[in-house]
């Protein structure tokens, strides 16, 4: 009788558990397969940490001489694969980190020797030359890897689901 009038009641039998919050990779990729946009933080911010000291941020590939080699992180926001008079394949990819923005091209040999790993919005860590076409800087890819998933509070890596780069 006593359990009936606590069920009738809306006594604790009827809550759910308190769940402890998602680790931040976690919500990332539920923002991302969900929402198909990450809406609390960049995506970069939960690989900052684990990035090369001399990765440079998007902005300030505007600033650097060209010719200049440096190396930038970012995820692909934008892609765009072409073919050269020769039928070769290269890709015009964009990539966003969290202040900004850089255009890249990966040219027939970059793209055949890392192109592979173009098959989601990574992050992607990118070696390249600073170019200058019609007063823009852009990046001509000389390597391209992808980033390896962050580590969770636990120190497991945490697999996320980011959107691919669309495809113009």
């Amino acid at each position: 009788e006593e359990e009936r009038t606590a069920l009738v009641r809306g006594g604790d039998e009827n809550r759910a558990p308190a769940l402890p919050p998602p680790l931040p990779a976690r919500a990332l990729a539920w923002e991302i397969e969900h929402l198909e946009i990450a809406v609390e933080r960049h995506p970069l911010e939960l690989y900052r940490a684990a990035l090369p000291s001399d990765v440079v941020a998007a902005s300030e590939v505007a600033d650097a001489a060209t010719g200049a080699r440096l190396r930038t992180a970012g995820v692909a926001i934008a892609s765009r694969h072409e073919r050269t008079k020769g039928g070769e394949t290269m890709v015009f990819l964009t990539l966003e980190d969290e202040g900004g923005i850089v255009e890249t091209t990966l040219f027939p040999r970059a793209y055949r020797r890392w192109g592979h790993a173009l098959c989601d919005a990574g992050p992607f860590l990118v070696d390249g030359t600073v170019e200058r076409h019609h007063g823009v800087a852009t990046l001509t890819v000389e390597r391209l890897e992808r980033v390896r998933a962050p580590l969770s509070a636990s120190g497991a890596r945490r697999p996320g689901r980011p959107r691919p780069a669309a495809q113009e």
